[in-house]
């Protein structure tokens, strides 16, 4: 069985989206439901205004809650994001960003999640997402 320290370790292969984002995971508590992902904004993460990308930005922060969620579904439970919702305080730059990410509730068919992201020190953004909790498919 996968944890998510195997995860933060590089134990297992990371999907190719993460990857081409550059975001990876720094840490996880079981116990909480609470993942932290570091992303590095690089140039080609960059809109025309030369801040990141909000799409990128909350494809990061669905990443992060993606892995928040798995650390709560049982073996034979799968999870999708239904919503996704990201609001911008102040630009994200190039550097490094972190994404902390919360189940807050977990009901039979649902989880709600929320994202703080931080630049430098301060919260610059926050998600909300609920994901829909489904069997998995043999």
């Amino acid at each position: 069985m996968t944890t998510i320290q195997d995860v933060i370790e590089g134990k297992i292969d990371i999907p190719e989206c993460e990857k081409l984002l550059g975001v990876k995971v720094v840490s996880g508590d079981l116990a909480n439901g609470k993942v932290t992902c570091e992303w590095t904004i690089e140039s080609q993460h960059l809109n025309r205004a030369g801040i990141a990308l909000g799409g990128f930005t909350a494809a990061v922060a669905d990443v992060a809650i993606g892995y928040a969620g798995a650390l709560l579904v049982d073996a034979d439970q799968g999870y999708s994001s239904i919503n996704l919702q990201t609001t911008f305080h102040k630009p994200l730059f190039i550097g490094t960003a972190l994404f902390h990410a919360t189940i807050k509730r977990k009901g039979r068919s649902i989880m709600y999640a929320e994202v703080e992201i931080e630049q430098n020190g301060k919260l610059v953004g926050d998600t909300v997402s609920s994901l829909m909790i489904l069997p998995k498919k043999a």
